[in-house]
């Protein structure tokens, strides 16, 4: 049988246990002190990171219309339906889905669309992109407007089809004429979302002030040259400016393969001329264009044209 303890015997063991306690934080407590002192103070937490704002280019838009066509995710158009195509497949959302969008913008009004079709023309011209498939056009510049204004891959679609419209993005119906409140085909501005924040719609502004909306470094290219019945060549060239135009043209030539590009003709303001090779051989030509804000096309490094003289 257990004695229980007398009552001072109890306090004394009480005593005892809080004061062995007390040792042990007497140890433990500053050390780990201690140790939050020896360690660097934690950095504030950054702000987020502010998403950079989707890319948006000025292209030509023309309205889709087919109602009741397949589009290329299956959708049935309807009347008044309201999606856009693109060309090319990399930007295709699912069957009435909405993983790829673009904010088109017309003069005052502004809609956000989903991709739904692939076209017009291309299949494989995704110009919005840094690495894009035609890498020697400039980023935000659809093939099919390179190739209807000055020549590029002759003037064909992928499909090898004659390029009628320098169009880089179709509209359905009910976007085209309600929403953009568009009655032909037209200049608009176009956001790709999913390749970063929505700008919204634009603050209003000047239409007619071209340097708010001139986005592009201009674009020449020789495109081909005419025999002459005297043996020289008449060379052509031609290029693209999105708002502001072209002020001038620049143009070199070269002896290949090893000859230096020398200059022919700086500061034209036509876009051919008479060419009469100063000995045989081949001869390459490049150009490039300058636009009223005086931005140059960096020169290719290849010639754009090469001619055989014997």
């Amino acid at each position: 049988m257990s004695r229980r303890l007398p009552r001072w015997a109890r306090v004394l063991v009480g005593i005892s246990v809080v004061a062995a306690i007390a040792a042990i934080l007497a140890v433990v407590v500053p050390a780990q002190a201690d140790d939050a002192q020896s360690q660097p103070a934690a950095p504030p937490a950054a702000d987020a990171q502010t998403t950079p704002l989707a890319p948006t280019y000025r292209v030509y838009a023309t309205r889709e219309g087919l109602v009741g066509y397949r589009t290329a995710n299956g959708h049935i158009i309807q009347p008044r339906d309201r999606f856009v195509a693109l060309p090319s497949w990399k930007a295709l959302s699912s069957r009435n889905g909405y993983e790829f969008q673009v904010r088109v913008t017309y003069r005052d009004r502004s809609v956000v669309l989903p991709v739904w079709d692939v076209g017009p023309w291309n299949t494989n011209d995704d110009y919005w992109n840094v690495d894009r498939r035609y890498n020697d056009l400039p980023v935000g510049l659809p093939m099919a407007h390179a190739a209807r204004r000055f020549g590029y891959n002759g003037g064909l679609d992928v499909f090898g089809r004659q390029i009628l419209s320098p169009n880089g993005i179709d509209i359905a119906d009910g976007a085209f004429w309600d929403d953009l409140g568009m009655v032909h085909s037209d200049w608009v501005e176009v956001s790709f979302l999913w390749l970063g924040a929505d700008p919204g719609p634009p603050p209003p502004h000047d239409p007619w002030n071209p340097v708010e909306t001139d986005r592009l470094t201009p674009l020449a290219r020789v495109r081909d040259a005419l025999p002459q019945p005297d043996g020289s060549v008449l060379v052509r060239w031609g290029g693209y400016d999105d708002v502001i135009g072209i002020s001038h043209y620049d143009l070199q030539i070269r002896k290949l393969p090893d000859g230096a590009w020398t200059d022919w003709y700086m500061g034209a303001v036509f876009a051919e001329a008479i060419f009469a090779p100063p000995e045989p051989g081949q001869w390459g030509f490049r150009a490039r264009a300058v636009d009223w804000l005086n931005r140059g096309q960096p020169w290719s490094e290849e010639p754009q044209l090469v001619l055989n003289f014997p």
